[in-house]
């Protein structure tokens, strides 16, 4: 009996435990960016595409799309679409915030600036390429005065980037201390201003604020708490990658500024290979948004639109709504 009853328990564990397997929450995550409706009939959906582990989902085609109106499938006989990982209407937006405060300047320097243009080569669209003008990178740094520096201005060029990174030298800062909390707070400020200025010209945008750091805040200009809010209340279009250097590092507080993705080097000669890293992240995010265009069949009303993602056999779904007032056939996609 008491054999029976150890195997009855023994199955009725492996079996909880199937269930519990099966039940694993493996789903595709489409994160809404915005809408434009216009007439006679186009509607345009940008939409980011993440796996269950939150890594950016790349490369799809409208095979892995579905389109559904008002919970009904819309045929591609019925209405025109085109989906791309590369819409004409949306631009994303990387800021390099480099920490140049004493330490680096002393000693570090020549690394830093091989390192930042290794990240800018695999990062930024060459001119003539099909993605060209489609990345935007400015470069801005810290040192301990309260407010931080430009060093370029967002921009398309890969040349300029890297000219400008070559030109630093330790003579750039006269102030050795490091106002690490600023140089995010205000970045974070930058790039939000960035994709308000955007709006205003309707086009869809969205950033990445990537921040290199050797040490801790020194300056006190701004607390931690002043940091972690502008951090926790940044808009959902701002992603946040960190490298960190060295060993006065607190990685708990290197995480919590690189949310999306963070990379610690032990030494100077592992930074290289984590801005490498890094730059896999942010340019794998860059394409992990999606433009959906297409002509609607309605004429009138409010209707839902849902739009279901599928890879291998995973999918996700987001919904949204949109008006039908005034529809009318003529409906083309460029």
């Amino acid at each position: 009996m008491n054999y029976l009853k150890i195997l009855s328990a023994v199955l009725i564990i492996m079996l909880a435990a199937s269930c519990k397997k099966s039940d694993d929450p493996k789903h595709l995550s489409l994160t809404f960016m915005d809408k434009i409706v216009e007439l006679p009939s186009n509607v345009s959906i940008i939409f980011k595409v993440n796996d269950a582990t939150n890594y950016p989902v790349m490369g799809l085609t409208e095979a892995n799309f579905e389109i559904y109106e008002d919970g009904k499938l819309v045929s591609e006989y019925e209405a025109a679409r085109k989906i791309q990982d590369k819409p004409e209407k949306f631009k994303f937006n990387l800021l390099l915030m480099l920490d140049l405060s004493g330490s680096i300047l002393d000693s570090n320097l020549n690394t830093l600036k091989q390192a930042s243009i290794s990240f800018i080569n695999a990062v930024m669209p060459t001119e003539g390429s099909a993605d060209y003008q489609e990345i935007l990178m400015s470069v801005k740094w810290f040192d301990g005065e309260k407010n931080i520096h430009t060093l370029a201005d967002y921009t398309y060029s890969k040349v300029m980037l890297i000219e400008l990174i070559n030109s630093i030298d330790k003579d750039i800062s006269s102030d050795n201390s490091t106002n690490l909390y600023g140089g995010i707070i205000q970045g974070i400020d930058d790039i939000e201003d960035r994709v308000a200025t955007y709006a205003q010209a309707g086009i869809i945008s969205a950033g990445a604020l990537i921040t290199f750091t050797d040490g801790t805040d020194q300056a006190g200009w701004y607390t931690y708490k002043q940091m972690s809010d502008a951090i926790d209340k940044r808009s959902q279009d701002i992603s946040l990658y960190s490298i960190g250097l060295g060993g006065e590092i607190e990685k708990k507080v290197l995480e919590k500024f690189g949310s999306n993705g963070f990379e610690f080097a032990e030494d100077i000669d592992e930074l290289i290979p984590k801005f490498n890293e890094i730059a896999r992240y942010v340019k794998d995010e860059a394409k992990s948004y999606y433009l959906l265009e297409y002509c609607s069949p309605k004429r009138s009303g409010t209707h839902t639109l849902k739009i279901k993602a599928t890879v291998d056999r995973i999918s996700g779904e987001l919904t949204e709504t949109f008006s039908a007032e005034n529809f009318s056939g003529g409906c083309t996609l460029e």
